[in-house]
């Protein structure tokens, strides 16, 4: 979805293969639940049609990324996502008790 300009997803592998294209998403919350949205400015990576091309991929099944840097991208993102809904990871949870 395309809005001023920017790209926005609700997915969180989306958002984890675009930053691996070089775009930086901004996590904005949606509403006061635990619903984000991950934001991308196109122009960010100097490359403004290319991101249109990379959701098409994407949703055809055909972008490829290397699947250790997805990993540790995803998990990196989710830190993210996790920071700003205030929720720990069950790891952490877990050593205190």
């Amino acid at each position: 979805m395309l809005n001023d300009g920017h790209f926005r997803t609700t997915e969180l592998s989306l958002a984890v293969a675009l930053s691996l294209h070089g775009y930086t998403p901004v996590l904005e919350r949606r509403g006061s639940g635990q619903k984000v949205l991950f934001c991308f400015n196109p122009r960010d990576a100097g490359r403004d049609s290319e991101l249109a091309d990379l959701v098409t991929e994407f949703e055809s099944d055909e972008l490829l990324v290397e699947p250790k840097a997805f990993v540790i991208a995803q998990k990196r993102l989710r830190e993210q996502l996790y920071d700003l809904l205030g929720v720990r990871k069950k790891r952490e949870i877990q050593h205190r008790i």
